[in-house]
């Protein structure tokens, strides 16, 4: 799915891990990955796992998911930060 930041750039809103290394691998210009998002139904989920560990606790199956998600932001993050510093690189 896509959307439109305030700097008019095109967002990019990532439900899974899928999505986002099929995204990632489709070499995006430095701004595409900077404008890349988790969709609400991705923060929803995450938020709702946030609760339900501090509240019962999570199911092993949860705790699979759980780590999926934070491998996800790991790999966004990695690919945000070495995007910035080619935005901060001189172009040869």
């Amino acid at each position: 799915a896509t959307g439109t930041a305030v700097s008019g750039l095109p967002l990019t809103f990532f439900t899974g891990a899928a999505e986002v290394m099929e995204f990632l691998a489709g070499l995006p210009e430095p701004e595409e990955v900077l404008a890349l998002r988790p969709s609400e139904q991705f923060e929803h989920r995450v938020r709702d796992l946030i609760d339900r560990s501090r509240a019962t606790g999570l199911s092993p199956e949860e705790e699979r998911e759980w780590a999926q998600y934070e491998f996800i932001e790991h790999l966004v993050r990695k690919a945000k930060a070495r995007a910035l510093a080619r935005t901060r690189s001189p172009a040869p």
